[in-house]
């Protein structure tokens, strides 16, 4: 609600616009302040799983444009993240299924949940809505989550950007395969 009124008073703040064009080119993450994590991986936001990425102590803009960036993030993420949201993804005889905010793999032997990042989600839901090339290739995604005019397929080749998020995707699926058997 404070936004909202802060918006109508000043204007919409460069923050916001800045976080919606940001997250209109695929990407989703929240910021913060302070030293970066000396981990491999990105901090997670844990009430939404979301990435957090560190500005340095010295960052650009206030406390105030790091709140609003996250809070811009946030309530975009949220138009996204509904039970409507799906995508499926075939690549030969494996398959990707997101449906009710979980991610399944399934090849000809089993199917099975995996886990799937807010940002991997969104990269993939984002690519499906926005790509229009066509081409053929072997791995066809098609989606659908409230906002998009309607659901749209997409075929995936080698130099696609969103090849790389797939195969992080299928091989977590794979390598659940291997963990499960053990």
């Amino acid at each position: 609600m404070w936004l909202a009124i802060l918006m109508l008073t000043a204007g919409v703040p460069h923050t916001v616009s800045d976080a919606v064009t940001t997250f209109n080119q695929g990407h989703l993450f929240f910021r913060e302040i302070g030293m970066e994590s000396e981990e491999p991986d990105a901090p997670r936001d844990r009430t939404t799983g979301i990435e957090i990425f560190t500005d340095g102590c010295e960052p650009l803009g206030t406390d105030m444009d790091i709140v609003i960036w996250n809070f811009t993030m946030q309530k975009l993420w949220e138009r996204v993240n509904r039970a409507e949201t799906s995508f499926t993804v075939t690549a030969g005889n494996e398959f990707l299924y997101y449906e009710n905010f979980l991610l399944f793999f399934a090849d000809q032997d089993e199917r099975r949940s995996i886990v799937v990042h807010p940002e991997e989600l969104w990269y993939i839901l984002h690519h499906a809505e926005t790509c229009s090339i066509p081409a053929l290739g072997q791995i066809v995604v098609e989606a659908y989550y409230p906002g998009m005019a309607a659901p749209a397929t997409v075929f995936i080749t080698a130099g696609d950007p969103a090849m790389r998020t797939i195969q992080t995707l299928l091989r977590r699926g794979r390598d659940s395969a291997i963990s499960t058997d053990r």
